[in-house]
């Protein structure tokens, strides 16, 4: 198995940096429309935006999280009457393959209240 460079995991941290931002959107649209999300989902996309962030965690941990973090958000819409998951199972699997743009994140409604602090896919180191 092949090493990943470090423009790899760059790669792979900005789809799940788009994923996490798909997932977060659906959350605030299922909280907005009175469906309850288990606060163990909150917590998971905190982790990962943190996780995400600093780059030091493993990206199958990030991705295991953001793929059980899907399903509960899906079956939580799903069972509560969420009338359309396929557009937000669409929009996540855009994100994760690297179909999704920076502009489309920022127009998705739901997401307005906490995307001046998503600053996760900026890089400040210097190497």
């Amino acid at each position: 198995m092949e090493k990943m460079t470090k423009e790899d995991n760059f790669d792979l941290l900005k789809k799940y940096g788009y994923g996490w931002a798909a997932l977060t959107a659906m959350c605030l649209e299922l909280e907005q429309n009175k469906i309850l999300v288990p606060k163990e989902v909150k917590n998971n996309l905190e982790k990962v935006r943190v996780e995400i962030r600093s780059g030091c965690y493993s990206a199958c941990e990030i991705g295991c999280i953001l793929s059980d973090v899907e399903g509960k958000l899906i079956a939580c819409g799903t069972s509560k009457g969420d009338n359309d998951p396929n557009k937000w199972t669409d929009l996540f699997a855009q994100a994760m393959s690297g179909d999704l743009e920076p502009g489309h994140i920022a127009s998705i409604p739901a997401l307005q209240p906490v995307i001046a602090s998503c600053d996760f896919l900026k890089c400040t180191c210097q190497i």
